[in-house]
């Protein structure tokens, strides 16, 4: 952002609803994977078991506490928290998923 006011709203809507995807990064790590001209974008806390999602798991990793695996998706790779082990292949969801133009990267 270096030194811009990107929005203004309440710490809450900033990180759930964010209107631009600076102000999506400026609060945290996040995925980023392209689709049509757009950047789809979730938190690794927003995947969860079970959904329409198909993907493979390629590394897991213990951080802070948490495993966090790094998963492929058709449209790239993500990290997510899920208890797996690679070479599984797991169906995920998005609680929330986000598009922002592709522009907004650069």
């Amino acid at each position: 952002s270096k030194g811009r006011l990107l929005e203004v709203d309440t710490p809450r809507r900033l990180y759930r609803e964010p209107r631009t995807l600076a102000a999506f990064l400026a609060f945290g790590r996040a995925n980023l994977l392209p689709e049509d001209g757009h950047l789809l974008a979730f938190r690794y806390e927003e995947v969860h078991l079970g959904g329409p999602l198909e993907a493979l798991v390629l590394e897991r990793r213990e951080v802070r506490g948490e495993v966090l695996c790094r998963v492929r998706l058709p449209q790239g790779e993500a990290w997510v928290r899920l208890e797996g082990s690679p070479g599984e292949r797991v169906r995920l969801g998005l609680a929330q998923i986000r598009r922002f133009p592709m522009e907004e990267l650069s």
